[in-house]
C-alpha cells in the first residue's frame, strides 16, 4: 500500500474486475467512501457495504483496533466488466485543477470525472451545474 489511497482503490477495482471477482474489498477512508458512493449512484458498481458492519450496541474496547473496509459489488455485462477504464488524473506529484467551465467531459458524456471541490467530492456534471471547479481526481468509463 502506498500513500495514495485513491490510486490504491482504483488498482484494487481494476485487478478485481480483470480477475472477474464479484466483490472487492477496499480500506475505508472518507475519500474512498465518497468516491464509492458516487460509483454506486452513477451505476458503475452494484452495491456498497461496510465490513465489519457498524455495531448497533455500545462500543467495545476492541472496536478501535478493527480495520474497517468497504465491500463493492462489481457489475458485469456478458462476462465483461462494466468498468472499462479507471484513470487517476491528479496525482500526488502533479495536481490537476479545473475551473467550472473547463471540467473535462469523459468519452463524450459516457464516462464520469470525479472532482474534489470546496463543496465535497462530486461528479464533473454536478460541479458544472453548480458552477464550481476543483481538483480532478479521476475519470471512469
Amino acid at each position: 500500500m502506498s500513500n495514495d489511497r485513491i490510486a490504491d482503490m482504483l488498482t484494487c477495482i481494476r485487478n478485481a474486475s480483470l480477475a472477474k471477482h464479484r466483490i472487492v474489498s477496499i480500506p475505508l477512508t472518507r475519500m474512498t467512501e465518497a468516491i464509492s458512493k458516487i460509483l454506486v449512484t452513477e451505476g458503475f458498481v452494484s452495491s456498497l457495504e461496510y465490513y465489519p458492519p457498524k455495531s448497533l450496541g455500545k462500543k467495545s474496547e476492541h472496536d478501535s483496533f478493527v480495520k474497517r473496509n468497504l465491500l463493492l459489488e462489481l457489475k458485469y455485462e456478458k462476462d465483461k466488466p462494466f468498468i472499462q477504464e479507471l484513470k487517476r488524473i491528479s496525482k500526488s506529484g502533479r495536481r490537476k485543477y479545473a475551473k467550472a467551465k473547463k471540467i473535462p467531459v469523459v468519452i463524450d458524456g459516457y464516462g464520469t470525472a470525479i472532482l474534489s471541490t470546496s463543496h465535497g467530492i462530486m461528479t464533473g456534471n454536478e460541479a458544472r451545474e453548480k458552477g464550481i471547479g476543483g481538483e480532478v481526481l479521476l475519470s471512469i468509463w
